[in-house]
């Protein structure tokens, strides 16, 4: 059964009225909805992009691969509450950053330090086969069974 006019003026007042548009002004009602519609993706896009976590594995299904959600929930909360979950969210962000950050310097000093260890290594291990050629001795490669330092200490020990 078709909608009548007068349920049609009633839906539509109500829609002005949710907009803060007069009625009698109604024809920027097509804007007012286009732009929450471009508001509200803008919103779930953010929310998408940057407030994803790992869900809880689904009790039924505990093998199947655990699905993303998001951090806040904009569907049914009040705008307090969504704001304040934002802000807590955005926290766990930064944290999370700061973590990764950290985790950045650490893995660099970590590769400075095995770059320094290699550079000493390969000066040790010049050091050993210039005492072995002292000794006219062979010290070996290395290896897994050799360790041509050791050798060369070895060697030293003997004088």
């Amino acid at each position: 059964m078709p909608m009548k006019v007068r349920e049609k003026a009633k839906i539509f007042d109500e829609i002005c009225r949710l907009h803060g548009v007069n009625p009698e002004n109604g024809n920027h009602i097509a804007t007012n909805v286009e732009n929450c519609i471009k508001f509200a993706d803008k919103l779930h896009a953010i929310e998408r992009e940057y407030f994803m976590e790992e869900g809880e594995p689904d009790e039924d299904f505990p093998d199947d691969e655990v699905d993303l959600q998001c951090m806040l929930n904009s569907w049914g909360e009040d705008t307090e509450t969504y704001v304040k979950n934002f802000g807590i969210a955005l926290n766990k962000i930064y944290q999370y950053d700061k973590l990764i950050e950290k985790n950045q310097e650490l893995e660099k000093a970590l590769v400075e330090e095995i770059d320094n260890r290699d550079s000493w290594e390969e000066r040790a291990t010049k050091l050993a086969l210039a005492v072995g050629e002292h000794f006219d001795s062979d010290v070996g490669e290395h290896s897994s069974c050799n360790c041509p330092i050791n050798n060369a200490h070895e060697l030293l020990n003997q004088i």
